[in-house]
């Protein structure tokens, strides 16, 4: 059964031969077209038939398909087919596919994981320096991160209290690190040679804080005034940025005091 011919019989015919038409279905319309239809039917299974039918055709939704079909559909396939559409069953005014900076800033929280990753790539411009770091603190590990290399490559500059927030500081040029805490440009270059030497070391511990003990030292040097012990004293949320662990949280599926470099109750060192 070919599209055309379908398109120009369904209406006559009784609900069993829909069935058995869209089942023997070959091709298939564009996306306007396979809704015109789906709109006409009436009972809600073989309208499920249909939409399934046509995506297994290889149907492309538009952003304008895919709002009409919301209420003409089960819920749970109006999720499918907005997961195949690439757009948001959660936030179905959000478009992927177009939108701003003020449309993802707005429904970044309420958007899946991997359609915030898909959109950070097509952010061109972005709003001010607030917006951007209450998102990246709003987003989870590595779309936070993700968002915050590019809001960087498009020549967002965030303000000294707002890196500190974020738990990051920017050491791409050393020249704005001299600036910024008034230390030398060999200061520099020692915690870089540091780094360095520390992932030379063969045993797994020396792997473990290479750049994460050059991370922690930078962070404690230009983020904080407050020196840290470098020794676990138990406060995880004060923990200073290093290897995995940030403002609070550990990336990697366990507890803080699992791997925590400065200690914990299974980390390399000891509890003061």
């Amino acid at each position: 059964m070919t599209w055309d011919e379908f398109c120009e019989r369904y209406s006559d015919w009784s609900e069993s031969t829909v069935k058995t038409r869209i089942s023997s279905l070959k091709d298939i319309g564009n996306g306007e077209d396979v809704v015109d239809v789906c709109l006409n039917l009436f009972d809600e299974k073989i309208k499920s038939q249909f939409i399934r039918k046509s995506m297994k055709l290889g149907v492309r939704f538009t952003h304008d398909d895919f709002m009409n079909l919301d209420g003409e559909i089960p819920e749970e396939l109006f999720e499918e087919v907005a997961r195949y559409a690439g757009f948001s069953a959660e936030n179905p005014f959000f478009n992927e596919n177009d939108f701003d900076w003020d449309a993802f800033y707005a429904s970044c929280m309420d958007l899946p994981e991997d359609m915030v990753q898909r959109c950070i790539p097509r952010i061109k411009k972005f709003g001010d320096s607030d917006e951007v770091a209450d998102a990246v603190l709003s987003l989870s590990y590595p779309a936070d991160d993700a968002l915050y290399e590019r809001a960087v490559a498009c020549g967002v500059k965030f303000t000294k209290e707002q890196l500190k927030d974020m738990g990051r500081c920017d050491f791409s040029f050393a020249e704005d690190i001299k600036v910024f805490n008034n230390i030398s440009k060999e200061q520099v270059d020692g915690y870089i040679e540091q780094s360095k030497n520390l992932k030379k070391q063969k045993s797994p511990v020396g792997k473990a804080i290479g750049l994460g003990a050059l991370f922690g030292l930078f962070s404690g040097l230009f983020c904080s005034k407050k020196k840290h012990s470098g020794r676990c004293n138990g406060d995880c949320t004060n923990c200073p940025p290093h290897y995995g662990y940030r403002y609070g949280r550990w990336y990697y599926g366990h507890g803080h005091n699992y791997g925590c470099e400065f200690g914990g109750n299974k980390g390399v060192g000891g509890k003061d």
